[in-house]
């Protein structure tokens, strides 16, 4: 019988190795942390859940979903926004707009009449991602071609004014992510369908589920994996667990870790493979409050200030908290 040893018992690891056994694998995961879930963990705090990552996914994500069934693991709505309202700060007035409704931009003063105008210039490429996907549920891997270029290098060329004030106060405000980080393709996919995305959650967090599924999984946690050579048959993975350095022995390994991980455990990927991992990396991102006693005159919600109108401040919000009878200032 083969033997996989997966290395990470994130959701992706622990699905590798949960598709693995059904089809008569023998598998093992190490997972370097005490618990499972990776990005997708969810701890107790008296008697709630907090979710560490993620926390919800979509429908559309069929397997997980009728995963969580067939382990007795409760779906249950995830009630959240169900429009992207963004609110824009734009020649000394604030903006608002539904960023997922088409039909929003035509009225959105938070842009010019020639900017509005210019955003015509993107739609072939919505055009062609719609074509490709009639009739069917889109994935990702359908803008696989569009995936060449950064919608910051994109949109600057053919509508500067929707990346600035629509784009990118969207993209920021809710996932803190930059235009240089966002493919074109990926911006074509996520703006195809999130109105069509229904968001589900689990009763004990998003992190039910991989808890769930290592019930089921060899998982051996507290494992950190030094070095594995995949040049070599079997593949020999070192690792130290409980104090001691081990090893096995594997048919193949599945190495389901960040890639700016990948070259601390993994050696002899060769040149062009290591010059790839060493380009990978992710960006963390942390949001500062400042308390205030009341809240400033014209802000209402989240408000984002886009790069043309100050370059010191990216995003500044209001939030009631009743419970303290204080209000708070956030921005990043």
């Amino acid at each position: 019988m083969p033997r996989v040893v997966v290395v990470g018992a994130g959701i992706a690891g622990l699905a590798a190795a949960w598709d693995l056994q059904r089809a008569g694998v023998e598998v093992v995961v190490l997972e370097r942390e005490s618990v499972v879930g990776g990005r997708m963990r969810s701890e107790q705090w008296g008697e709630t859940w907090m979710d560490l990552g993620a926390g919800e996914t979509s429908v559309d994500s069929g397997a997980m979903t009728e995963l969580a069934r067939e382990l007795n693991v409760k779906v249950i709505p995830h009630h959240g926004n169900e429009h992207l309202t963004t609110r824009v700060y734009r020649d000394g007035r604030i903006h608002e707009v539904d960023a997922t409704n088409p039909l929003s931009y035509l009225k959105y003063g938070g842009m010019s009449w020639l900017g509005r105008a210019k955003m015509t210039r993107i739609l072939p490429a919505f055009a062609r991602y719609l074509w490709m996907t009639r009739g069917r549920q889109s994935t990702i891997a359908d803008a696989v071609w569009a995936d060449h270029e950064s919608i910051d290098s994109w949109l600057s060329r053919v509508a500067p004014e929707f990346l600035e004030y629509a784009a990118e106060p969207m993209l920021g405000g809710q996932a803190t992510w930059s235009p240089s980080d966002v493919s074109k393709g990926f911006f074509l996919h996520l703006f195809t369908t999130h109105g069509n995305i229904e968001l589900v959650t689990f009763e004990e967090g998003l992190g039910q589920l991989p808890r769930a599924m290592a019930e089921h999984i060899d998982v051996r946690c507290g494992a950190t994996v030094t070095d594995l050579r995949p040049t070599e048959a079997p593949v020999v993975v070192e690792f130290t667990h409980e104090g001691e350095n081990r090893e096995l022995d594997a048919d193949y390994v599945v190495v389901a870790v960040p890639g700016s991980r990948v070259l601390d455990i993994v050696s002899g990927l060769g040149s062009s493979r290591e010059r790839f991992f060493r380009q990978v990396s992710y960006v963390p991102a942390e949001y500062l409050s400042l308390r205030m006693p009341e809240p400033p005159a014209g802000l209402e919600g989240m408000v984002h200030f886009p790069r043309r109108e100050d370059r010191e401040l990216a995003r500044a919000g209001w939030h009631e908290r009743s419970e303290e009878h204080t209000s708070e200032l956030q921005s990043h």
